[in-house]
């Protein structure tokens, strides 16, 4: 199930699944000094949000489709360059207007992605809509290959991605909470 949390939310549960809450009501203490227990707990989810959009199962995240915020510029060569927006931090596939099918994108800059990007150089051996590649490139661009014959002006009809919420809210999947580090009691046990 997909959870959207507002800070103050994500904030409670955090503090329960860290075993900050419930609090004592035994017995009261008041002082007027102290660390601002929120302010670090807030940094601590965060770091654990960021950390998780990046390198989490696919299940634990939740998928929008920013095809419709993609911009695209054909190269001339048979390829052409996509523009992802800002807020797009994992692309995990795309499809261009005739395309049979969506491409899965793959860095460019792994050494397993060398033959094959080396092939789109080539016309006799650049994919096709039926078998199309997509290269992420630095600076928020990805290398599509190839562009359909008789399309001059190429359209993205679909790209699902992992996005950081424009709002500031935690949204994912709830089995993600079962990442969230557990305070440990008693370390010796």
């Amino acid at each position: 199930m997909i959870l959207s949390l507002s800070t103050e939310a994500m904030l409670s549960r955090w503090r329960l699944l860290r075993g900050y809450e419930p609090l004592r009501s035994d017995h009261a203490a008041s002082r007027r000094d102290g660390i601002d227990l929120d302010s670090l707990l807030i940094d601590e989810i965060r770091a654990w949000y960021a950390r998780l959009l990046d390198e989490a199962p696919i299940s634990m995240l939740a998928i929008t489709d920013i095809a419709s915020a993609i911009t695209i510029e054909p190269c001339g060569d048979g390829s052409a360059i996509a523009t992802l927006p800002d807020n797009c931090l994992r692309l995990l596939s795309i499809t261009l207007e005739g395309w049979e099918r969506p491409a899965v994108p793959i860095y460019a800059a792994d050494s397993s992605a060398a033959k094959l990007l080396q092939r789109q150089t080539n016309p006799f051996s650049q994919s096709r809509s039926t078998a199309p590649v997509a290269f992420i490139l630095p600076d928020r661009k990805v290398s599509l290959y190839s562009i359909p014959d008789g399309i001059s002006s190429p359209t993205v009809t679909a790209a699902s991605a992992v996005t950081e919420p424009a709002d500031g809210t935690f949204v994912f999947d709830s089995s993600a909470l079962d990442t969230i580090p557990k305070y440990v009691f008693n370390p010796l046990q």
